[in-house]
């Protein structure tokens, strides 16, 4: 085995016994995709562009930890909780569909439209405290839409939460940018949020 793997093993090893607030995060994604869910069936109820929100599919923590085996990095945390509630979702939020792990991954569609948003605007992944693209795992968003959100993964050293970015959003650059990937979705919420009150008006 190298040298890195077994770092990697280690690493992997002290940030499961030592992440603060998992269970805390767990349970606050639980019940924001569980709000989500119902805004979205109020959303479709006044407006059929809509959809009714998918049933939530949630992976493992083992799956995900195999899959940062595979790719030598860490996700989020957040991102990490949230696809133990569901591991992709169809009409998570509005328009936007949550990325499951497969379509999040370097090469995948979603992750190739992200990557050519990012080139177009003549963008490199060290604006976003990467080191690469594959560090950078499209989250949220809609097909064929460039408005996405984008999570930085953490090679190796760290799991908690990274900065988190919205393409096509406010900011330099059309980048927005978030502290957390659950503060970017409670403010897609919001926005949502306000646009029914207008419907209601």
């Amino acid at each position: 085995m190298r040298f890195g793997a077994i770092a990697f093993l280690i690493t992997a090893i002290l940030c499961a016994c030592i992440s603060p607030s998992s269970s805390a995060r767990h349970d606050e994604w639980s019940w924001l995709v569980s709000m989500l869910a119902d805004q979205q069936k109020v959303l479709h109820e006044k407006d059929p562009r809509y959809n009714l929100p998918g049933t939530p599919k949630p992976t493992t923590h083992d799956d995900i930890r195999a899959k940062e085996r595979q790719w030598g990095l860490y996700l989020d945390a957040d991102h990490r909780e949230l696809l133990q509630i569901s591991d992709g979702l169809s009409a998570f939020c509005g328009f936007d569909d949550l990325f499951s792990l497969a379509d999040s991954a370097a090469g995948s569609p979603n992750w190739e439209a992200m990557k050519a948003d990012i080139e177009g605007a003549s963008l490199s992944p060290e604006y976003f405290g990467a080191h690469s693209f594959n560090q950078l795992m499209p989250v949220l968003g809609a097909e064929g839409d460039h408005i996405m959100l984008v999570a930085v993964a953490h090679s190796y050293y760290s799991d908690e939460p990274g900065v988190v970015f919205e393409l096509g959003g406010d900011g330099p650059n059309g980048i927005g940018r978030y502290p957390t990937l659950m503060e970017a979705v409670r403010s897609k919420a919001e926005s949502y949020q306000k646009e029914l009150k207008n419907m209601n008006a």
